[in-house]
């Protein structure tokens, strides 16, 4: 627990914790950075850029983070979605990658594409 709440996963208030959301997040230094951080830092780092509305910044993210296809970095996001109050900024952050998760890997193979010179695939 006092490696968790050292890495900002759960704010504890007397006798009450309770897992941490991006807004107590987002003031981190490097959140999500780095490929070895953990998925929750990374998915957070993934819902910032999509609040500030940085899509290019987003596409290039989860690029250079191998996210696109990271089935343990998507089913976290769906268990978040699942639990988290529907009223709230993180479910509503989740919900909204979830729903462009397909467009966002098409954005991606696009990007590689143009990065390699290589023709996408008109139907994946």
């Amino acid at each position: 627990m006092d490696i968790a709440r050292g890495r900002g996963l759960f704010v504890v208030d007397g006798a009450t914790a309770r897992l941490a959301v991006l807004a107590d997040r987002a003031g981190r230094r490097h959140l999500g950075d780095e490929k070895t951080d953990s998925l929750i830092d990374q998915l957070h780092r993934a819902m910032l850029l999509w609040k500030r509305e940085h899509r290019a910044g987003l596409v290039e993210y989860l690029h250079g983070h191998d996210l696109a296809d990271h089935s343990g970095f998507w089913r976290l996001a769906q268990a978040r979605f699942e639990v988290l109050p529907r009223d709230g900024e993180d479910w509503r952050l989740t919900s909204a990658l979830l729903g462009e998760r397909n467009t966002l890997r098409t954005e991606i193979k696009r990007r590689e594409a143009a990065l390699t010179g290589a023709e996408p695939e008109l139907f994946e």
